[in-house]
C-alpha cells in the first residue's frame, strides 16, 4: 500500500516538475500549489492527471514513465487550460476526461514518431490538442465560458480573502520595473496564473531546483525583452499577452537541459531567440486566421529545429549533449566534466602489451629513426638489464639480447588474418631492407582495427591464419627479421589489414610504469619513449575480495553492530550496481581484469553504501609498493551545500571547486593461497586551492574480503565484506 501511495504521489508531482524538465519533487509542490491559485483550474489539473495515469496504467505503459511524469506532463496543460477557460460542472468534468484521453493518446502517438529521430515530443501533444477543442468548443451547448482571471481581485478574495487582495495590492504598489513584473507574470503563465505571486513562488521552486535553470531563464526573458525593444517588436506581446514564457522555457531547454550548460550554450540562447521571435510573430499572425492561441508552440518549434539540427550535424566541441540525463543541469554539468576527465578513451578497445614482465620502448611515436609519415604511432620494445644495457657480454650474438626468443602475445582478442614467417633473423647490425617488415602477425579486432607484431622469430610462429586468438595467447618470439640491426618487437595498431599499412593513433588500455622503482598507473595512455611498462598482473586475493557478479548477495559485518545485506543487480542497460535496500541507494561500478571502478552513486549520502563507494571509488587489483593514483569525482557527490549552490551559479562559466580520491598501496603480505594487501584512500574537496574537506579511508584485504575503515564525527566505522 505505502509503495502505491509513493508511486501516486511521483506520478502527480513530475508531472508537473516535468514542464520545467525536473524531478524535483519540491518544485512539483510548488507549481501544484500554484495551479491552485484558480481552483477550479486547478482541480481541473488534478482530474487531467488522474486520468491519465489511470489509462497509462491500464493499457499497461511503463510504470518508471508513467511515475516520471512523461505521459501526465502535458495533460496539466490540458487540465488547467480547460479548467480557467470553462465553468466548472458535470459537463465540463465529462469533456475534459476525454479530451486528457486524446492528449495521452497524441502523446503516445507523436513520442513514437519523433523518438525515430531523436526528438522530444515537448508539449505538441498539448498544442493539437487544445486547438481541437477550441475549434470544437462551440459546438458543445453545455460547456460555460468562465469569466474568471476577469476580475482578479474577485478571484483573489475567494482564494484568501481580504488577506490575499491586501497582498495582491501591497505588491502592485512597489516600485517595481515592468520588465521585472512581466518576467514573474510570464513565469506565471505557464501555469496560466496571470499574476506576479504565482511568478515568485515559480521563480522560486525553480532556484530550488536549479541555479542554472533559473539564471537561463533570467537572461532568456531579458534578453528577449531587449531585443524587441532594439528590433521595434511589439512589446505588448510581451507585456500584457505574457507569452514572453515561450522565451524562458527555450532558454532553459536548449541553455541547460538538452545540452550541457556552458558558455557556448548561453550564446546558443542568444542565436535562437531573434529565431523563435521570428517563429511566435509568424505563428500567431497565421492562427489568429483560425482563431487559434499559440500558446506555447513558437518553444515547441524552436526547441526541435535545434535538437534536430544539432542531431543531423557531426560531433562538435562547442555543444554538447548529455549522454545520460539526470534531470538537473547542474548534475548533467558535473558528471559530464568528470566523467570527460574519467573516461573520454574508454570507448578504445582494450589493448594491451604484447609481452610478459617489464619492457622498454626503443622508439615510441614519432620516435627519431623508422616511426615517421604514416607510419609514426608505433612502439619498438626490448629488455634491458641495470645497467641500461640490453645485451649481456658484447652483444654480437642475437642470444646475448635479453628480448631475444621472448615470447610474444596477442594484445587483444581477435582473427589471425596474415602472416609472414620466412624472412631470415639478420646479424647483429645487419638490415633487410627489402622484407623490412620482417616476420609478421596481423591480428584483426574489427573491420577498421588490426593489430600488427613485427620482427619475429623465423620458423618460431605459433599461430596460422584463420585462427581466433585470445588476450594473453602465445603468438611467437622476438627475433631479428626485417629492417631491424638488433633484437627487438615492433608494435602498431592500424585502420587496415596489409602488413605495412599506415599507423593510427591508439592508446594502451590498463599499464604500469616503472621509474627508478617508482610505478605509476595508466589508463588509456600513450606510452612515451624510454619509459620502462608493464602489463598489470592481478593478486588473485583481490581478484576474489571485489568478485561482484550479479545475483550476489554482499554480507557486511560492522563492529558497530550495524550488519548489511548489500546485492548486485544490473539495470535495464546492462549496468551493475550494489544496491543498499534499507537506504534505497545504489553504487554503479565497472569491473574489468585489473581495475575496479566506481561510476556513479544514487541515493542516500549518509548511508555506509556511500562510504564504501568513496573508499573504493577506483582500486587497482594488484599490488605495486607505494603505487599512488588518484581520481576525479563529481562535485555532486560529495560537498558543502551552500558552496555548492554558489559552485552552481558559476558553473558554466568556471568550477572553482574539486573532488579528489587518492589511493596509495602500503604492504602486501603473500601466503600460499591468498595475500594481505593495506592500503589508504581518501577523498578531498578544494575551494579555490582551499581544502574544505578530508575524509581518509584504511583499506585491507585480508582472508579475500574487503576490511575498511573510516573516522566521521569522531566516530570510527570498520567493517568487512563478504561476498560469499
Amino acid at each position: 500500500m505505502r509503495h502505491q501511495l509513493s508511486f501516486i504521489l511521483n506520478s502527480f508531482l513530475n508531472s508537473y516538475s516535468q514542464i520545467f524538465f525536473s524531478k524535483n519533487k519540491i518544485f512539483g509542490l510548488l507549481l501544484l500549489i500554484v495551479s491552485f491559485f484558480d481552483v477550479y483550474s486547478g482541480l481541473a489539473g488534478v482530474i487531467a492527471i488522474f486520468t491519465s495515469v489511470s489509462l497509462s496504467l491500464l493499457l499497461g505503459f511503463n510504470r518508471s514513465n508513467i511515475q516520471n511524469g512523461y505521459y501526465s506532463f502535458n495533460n496539466v496543460f490540458i487540465g488547467l487550460a480547460l479548467g480557467v477557460s470553462y465553468n466548472f460542472n458535470v459537463q465540463f468534468v465529462f469533456f475534459l476526461i476525454f479530451a486528457s484521453i486524446l492528449t495521452l493518446f497524441f502523446t503516445i502517438t507523436i513520442e513514437n514518431i519523433l523518438e525515430k529521430y531523436l526528438l522530444p515530443y515537448l508539449s505538441f501533444p498539448f498544442m493539437i490538442s487544445i486547438w481541437l477543442v477550441v475549434l470544437s468548443g462551440h459546438e458543445f451547448k453545455s460547456l460555460e465560458i468562465s469569466d474568471r482571471g476577469i476580475y482578479v481581485l474577485n478571484d483573489l478574495y475567494g482564494i484568501g480573502g481580504i488577506q490575499a487582495v491586501s497582498l495582491y495590492e501591497q505588491i502592485n504598489n512597489l516600485a517595481i520595473p515592468i520588465p521585472i513584473i512581466t518576467y514573474f507574470k510570464s513565469l506565471g503563465a505557464i501555469l496560466f496564473q496571470y499574476n506576479i505571486i504565482a511568478g515568485v513562488i515559480i521563480a522560486i521552486g525553480l532556484l530550488i531546483h536549479s541555479r542554472i535553470a533559473f539564471l537561463l531563464s533570467i537572461v532568456g526573458f531579458f534578453f528577449t525583452y531587449n531585443y524587441y525593444k532594439f528590433i521595434g517588436a511589439d512589446i505588448t506581446h510581451l507585456n500584457y499577452l505574457y507569452i514572453g514564457f515561450n522565451f524562458i522555457l527555450t532558454s532553459i531547454a536548449i541553455g541547460s537541459f538538452f545540452t550541457i550548460p556552458n558558455i557556448s550554450s548561453f550564446f546558443t540562447i542568444i542565436l535562437f531567440i531573434p529565431i523563435t521571435s521570428i517563429i511566435l510573430s509568424g505563428f500567431s499572425s497565421l492562427l489568429s486566421i483560425f482563431g487559434l492561441p499559440i500558446y506555447s508552440m513558437p518553444f515547441n518549434m524552436a526547441v526541435l529545429l535545434f535538437l534536430f539540427v544539432l542531431r543531423s550535424g557531426h560531433s562538435n566541441k562547442f555543444i554538447k549533449i548529455p549522454h545520460i540525463q539526470l534531470y538537473s543541469p547542474e548534475q548533467n554539468l558535473y558528471n559530464y566534466v568528470n566523467n570527460s576527465k574519467r573516461f573520454n578513451n574508454f570507448f578504445y578497445a582494450p589493448i594491451d602489451f604484447p609481452f610478459f614482465g617489464e619492457w622498454k620502448i626503443s622508439q615510441g611515436n614519432n620516435g627519431n629513426h623508422t616511426h615517421k609519415g604514416d607510419w609514426q604511432y608505433a612502439l619498438d620494445f626490448n629488455i634491458v638489464d641495470n645497467t641500461d644495457n640490453q645485451f649481456k657480454g658484447e652483444g654480437l650474438v642475437l642470444d646475448d639480447y635479453y628480448c631475444y626468443n621472448k615470447p610474444v602475445l596477442a594484445p587483444i582478442d581477435g582473427l589471425v588474418i596474415e602472416i609472414i614467417d620466412s624472412v631470415k633473423d639478420n646479424n647483429i647490425g645487419d638490415v633487410n631492407i627489402e622484407e623490412n617488415w620482417g616476420n609478421a602477425v596481423i591480428i584483426k579486432y574489427s573491420e577498421s582495427l588490426y593489430a600488427s607484431l613485427n620482427h619475429l622469430r623465423t620458423d618460431k610462429i605459433k599461430v596460422k591464419v584463420g585462427d581466433i586468438v585470445k588476450k594473453g595467447n602465445i603468438i611467437g618470439y622476438v627475433g631479428n627479421s626485417g629492417r631491424s640491426p638488433y633484437p627487438h618487437l615492433h608494435f602498431q595498431l592500424q585502420k587496415y589489414p596489409h602488413i605495412g599499412s599506415e599507423t593510427i593513433y591508439y592508446p594502451i588500455a590498463n599499464y604500469i610504469v616503472k621509474t627508478d622503482n617508482k610505478y605509476t598507473l595508466k589508463l588509456f595512455d600513450i606510452p612515451k619513449e624510454n619509459e620502462t611498462v608493464m602489463n598489470i598482473v592481478s593478486d588473485s586475493s583481490m581478484i576474489k575480495a571485489y568478485n561482484f557478479t550479479p545475483g550476489q548477495k554482499l554480507i557486511v559485518l560492522s563492529t558497530n553492530k550495524v550488519n548489511l545485506e548489500w546485492e548486485i543487480l544490473t539495470d535495464a542497460y546492462n549496468n551493475t550496481y550494489i544496491y543498499c535496500r534499507e537506504t534505497n541507494s545504489s553504487a554503479y561500478f565497472i569491473n574489468t581484469d585489473n581495475i575496479f571502478m566506481f561510476t556513479s552513486f544514487y541515493g542516500n549520502k549518509k548511508s555506509h553504501l556511500f562510504y564504501f563507494f568513496l573508499a573504493n571509488y577506483k582500486i587497482l587489483k594488484s599490488f605495486y609498493q607505494d603505487i599512488e593514483y588518484d581520481d576525479s569525482l563529481p562535485l555532486t557527490l560529495f560537498n558543502n551545500k551552500i558552496m555548492l549552490m554558489l559552485q552552481d551559479i558559476f558553473a558554466p562559466f568556471y568550477i572553482f571547486t574539486k573532488s579528489k580520491y587518492q589511493c596509495k598501496y602500503n604492504q602486501c603480505e603473500k601466503y600460499l593461497n591468498n595475500s594481505k594487501i593495506n592500503m589508504e584512500s581518501s577523498i578531498t574537496v578544494k575551494i579555490l586551492g582551499n581544502t574544505l574537506k578530508k575524509i581518509n579511508f584504511k583499506i585491507g584485504i585480508i582472508d579475500n574480503k574487503i576490511n575498511y575503515s573510516y573516522i566521521l564525527n569522531k566516530t570510527l566505522y570498520s567493517f568487512i565484506i563478504d561476498n560469499k
